[in-house]
Order: structure tokens, then C-alpha cells, then sequence
């Protein structure tokens, strides 16, 4: 498998990926058709060209033999200081637990480390304890909590928070 930088002739499949990854996810929590509906205004055919293209965006894929089976996306977010953003990562579910999301995750953390972040933020909805226990195993520490509203409904969403070493960056070519 090769964790790679995204083109715009992933977009297509970076689509697929999230849909199926949402639905696995957050089908048993979101009313029907939201799941859909939020792929097609989070991943935009359009908008995704343009953030793959993006240099304060690092979008990066998982790529098997020509088939994308995950992705992830982050951003440097300059505040007060200097922090990464997970935006996304989602893995195909019938390749979960395989160990791309953790490549992805590495990947993405070194590409923002090499970026000049020092600190990575990540958030995924409270009803994705699959996401929870994932954040919560890569030394993510819990950050806080929030309501969002995805569909019309309100959702707990919980934030985490990790401190990069200087040796997690550095490494990565992408």
C-alpha cells in the first residue's frame, strides 16, 4: 500500500471512500439520507478538485494497487499558534483494521510536524465509538466536547488533542 498525496483523479474515489465510511460510522446515528446529503456538500466534486490542490491543505490517500481504500485530510491552522488540523480520515470498512488508518494517520501527522505544527486536533462525533477508541489509542488527549448540528439534529462531538515529537516529522515526501 502507498499513503500518497491526493490528485484531482482521486476525487471520484475519495467520494466513494467517505461515503461508505460515514455510512459504516455514523448510519446507525444520523437520520437517513444525511449521510448522502453531507458527502455530497462536504465533498463536492468542485470543491474537493480545488482542496487537492490547495497548498495550506494536506490531503493524502491510501493507495492499493490503483484503488483508494482511505484518505486523510488536514490543515495548518495559524492561531495563536501554529496547529494541525485532521479534517477527515476515513478507511474503507471492509479494510478497517488493517492498519491504514493508522499509516494515513502517521503520514498526515508528519506532513503538518514537517509544516511547523507542533500540536494536532482531530474531532469525531461522541456516536463513533470506533473513532473515539482510534483517536484515543494514537496518544490523542481528550480536548473538550461541543454540539453540532448535522441534518438538523444535534450531535456531541468530541475533541481530542495530541503534542508532536520533533521525530515524527521530517521524513515525509509527499
Amino acid at each position: 500500500m502507498d499513503v500518497r498525496a491526493a490528485t484531482v483523479a482521486d476525487v471520484d474515489a475519495i467520494r466513494t471512500v467517505a461515503r461508505e465510511s460515514l455510512q459504516a460510522s455514523y448510519g446507525h446515528a444520523l437520520p437517513e439520507g444525511v449521510t448522502d446529503g453531507s458527502v455530497e456538500r462536504w465533498y463536492d466534486a468542485g470543491g474537493l478538485a480545488d482542496d487537492v490542490d490547495r497548498d495550506d491543505t494536506v490531503f493524502l490517500v491510501a493507495d492499493e494497487n490503483g484503488e483508494v481504500v482511505g484518505l486523510a485530510q488536514g490543515y495548518v491552522a495559524r492561531q495563536r499558534e501554529v496547529v494541525g488540523d485532521v479534517d477527515w480520515l476515513h478507511v474503507l470498512p471492509r479494510r478497517r483494521g488493517e492498519g491504514i488508518g493508522t499509516e494515513l494517520l502517521s503520514a498526515v501527522e508528519a506532513t503538518l510536524c514537517d509544516r511547523g505544527v507542533d500540536r494536532v486536533e482531530a474531532r469525531v462525533l461522541a456516536a463513533n465509538g470506533e473513532g473515539v477508541a482510534f483517536y484515543e489509542e494514537y496518544g490523542f488527549d481528550p480536548a473538550g466536547e461541543t454540539q453540532v448540528e448535522i441534518g438538523g439534529e444535534r450531535f456531541l462531538e468530541r475533541r481530542f488533542s495530541k503534542q508532536l515529537d520533533d521525530d515524527e516529522g521530517g521524513n515525509v515526501v509527499l
